[in-house]
């Protein structure tokens, strides 16, 4: 008898965390999903600008920094070649 409720406490308390560490695992990969769509936005709104007006040193720098934290996000395949575009842009003068 007692074998059977300890059976079945620790049962549904690996169940109930199982399912409480899946649903941390599906919000996590949900909000990583959603902060690598914003960098993508903010890097191609970026490269757009510098097209028309050129980047300065820390523009540039920024957008790097922006990359690196998309990058190790995964799925880069389209913001590689953005990056190294950006990469050769020629700073202009006069960095703040």
């Amino acid at each position: 008898m007692i074998e059977q409720i300890a059976t079945t406490l620790i049962i549904t308390l690996l169940s109930s965390a199982g399912a409480y560490f899946f649903g941390l695992y599906r919000a996590s990969a949900t909000v990583q999903r959603g902060v690598q769509a914003v960098l993508r936005y903010d890097m191609l709104m970026a490269y757009s600008e510098f097209k028309e007006k050129g980047c300065t040193v820390s523009e540039k720098q920024n957008f790097c920094n922006m990359y690196e934290c998309y990058h190790k996000l995964g799925k880069n395949g389209v913001m590689d070649a953005i990056y190294k575009k950006v990469i050769d842009m020629p700073e202009l003068k006069g960095d703040d």
